[in-house]
């Protein structure tokens, strides 16, 4: 039961940031707002392509974009460590931490690899929220590691 408390805890802080975490611009002024757009030379969050019609491209939306990729990022992680979590399954597992009682990869292996991921995630997305230009680069991460993940569940299913 304590188990279960954890992870939906953990799951809670993936969708949530805590109202402290949020960026804060530097001067007080929201970005978006009409004064922080049209004060002393500021480019305008906004620019006319058409017969009225506005492309927005503000900093607001390129954070969702990143925040977007981050996701399909995180997508791509568990993938490759439910890919390595099946080709490990019931075979003799060389990492000591993630053995089962009987020296193969079993259950016991699986909660620690996803509690691990999932505490990682947590912590990407309690960063993120401080300071959200961290997505793009947490991205690359998650894929350098998915990477990884892929070529070991690579080498094990050539293995059996």
């Amino acid at each position: 039961m304590k188990h279960l408390a954890t992870g939906s805890l953990l799951m809670l802080g993936l969708f949530v940031c805590p109202p402290g975490l949020h960026a804060q611009p530097e001067d007080g002024v929201p970005e978006s707002s009409p004064s922080a757009s049209t004060s002393g030379g500021a480019v305008l969050p906004f620019v006319s392509y058409a017969e009225g019609h506005t492309l927005i491209a503000s900093p607001e939306r390129e954070a969702a974009k990143a925040e977007r990729k981050w996701w399909l990022s995180v997508l791509a992680l568990g993938a490759a460590n439910a890919l390595d979590i099946h080709s490990s399954w019931g075979r003799a597992e060389l990492n000591p931490a993630l053995r089962g009682s009987s020296g193969a990869f079993s259950g016991r292996g699986v909660a620690i690899k996803a509690g691990l991921m999932g505490g990682f995630v947590v912590m990407e997305r309690l960063l993120a929220c401080r300071d959200p230009s961290l997505y793009r680069r947490m991205s690359y991460i998650n894929y350098a590691i998915a990477g990884a993940y892929t070529g070991v569940a690579v080498r094990n299913y050539r293995s059996r």
